[in-house]
């Protein structure tokens, strides 16, 4: 039988992470296929999408955004901001309370996005931004974007 101190100490590695818990112990573990519902339910012009990546965001330590994860995340972030441009409202409504989940999609605005996306976002920052949205949104959106296309 376990004791007591050993027993509080597994609890708190496993629930005091905020992070879902998986099987081997990897809180970054179910990332990948949560980020790939995502990126599915992005293509489908899903409503309340940025809220679910935000969600996400939030339930997984700083650490899961490194590597592929984070390459998942840059996809995900960029091809809905290209795509599904109609939906920068929300985010727009999200980053006025929770500035961290903004620099979160700032960051992911990168080049390992893919080029055409890329120049989509910074072309609907610069000619339509949406009413209600603050130009300083779409001004660090684009500029995002065109650092992301510049070379090295």
């Amino acid at each position: 039988m376990r004791s007591a101190p050993a027993l509080l100490l597994l609890a708190t590695l496993v629930l005091g992470s905020g992070a879902p818990a998986h099987a081997d112990g990897d809180p970054c573990g179910p990332l990948d296929g949560e980020l790939q519902q995502l990126t599915v339910r992005a293509r489908t012009g899903e409503r309340g999408l940025w809220l679910q990546v935000q969600q996400v965001q939030a339930r997984y330590p700083a650490r899961c955004d490194d590597g592929a994860l984070a390459e998942g995340y840059s996809e995900l972030v960029t091809s809905t901001l290209a795509q599904r441009w109609s939906q920068v409202a929300e985010l727009a409504r999200l980053a006025r309370t929770d500035r961290a989940f903004l620099a979160f999609v700032l960051r992911h605005v990168d080049a390992s996005a893919s080029e055409d996306d890329l120049r989509r976002v910074a072309e609907n920052a610069r000619t339509a931004c949406p009413k209600g949205v603050s130009r300083a949104l779409c001004a660090d959106l684009e500029r995002a974007a065109a650092r992301a296309l510049s070379p090295k």
